[in-house]
């Protein structure tokens, strides 16, 4: 296996001579501590948030709320937030934005970064067609 070059126990928290790396990184990961595992997800997570309640409060709620019949902003980034999570289909489209489908909800979210209210959510009326085909 390949070998890293740590001879100190105290260094790598093992035996003496050689450790290979799978070892060292056990070791690594049981003497800091899984939450540095963690902190990348949840970095992640706050700003997929951050992004559905940006666009839950700009146009989306207004013009589209009704199509799930919502009663605040915040029931629909709640929605927003779980298709970005967990979307049936992921399409990158062009100026940098991104278009998540939810296949049980017939929704769409788009995020674009640019744009002042970060994107938007709706139910078109072609489905999935729209999410597909019409969208670039």
């Amino acid at each position: 296996p390949f070998q890293s070059g740590c001879r100190s126990k105290k260094a790598a928290g093992m035996e003496r001579g050689w450790a290979n790396i799978t070892d060292a990184g056990i070791s690594m990961v049981g003497s800091l501590g899984i939450g540095l595992l963690e902190r990348p997800a949840a970095a992640a997570s706050q700003a997929r948030r951050a992004i559905a309640n940006k666009i839950a409060n700009g146009h989306a709620y207004t013009k589209h709320g009704r199509d799930w019949r919502f009663t605040s902003p915040d029931q629909l980034a709640a929605h927003v937030d779980g298709i970005m999570k967990r979307p049936s289909e992921v399409r990158h489209l062009l100026r940098g934005r991104t278009a998540y489908w939810d296949q049980a909800s017939q929704t769409v979210v788009i995020h674009d970064p640019v744009s002042i209210d970060n994107g938007t959510v709706l139910v078109p009326k072609d489905g999935y067609s729209y999410f597909a085909v019409r969208i670039k």
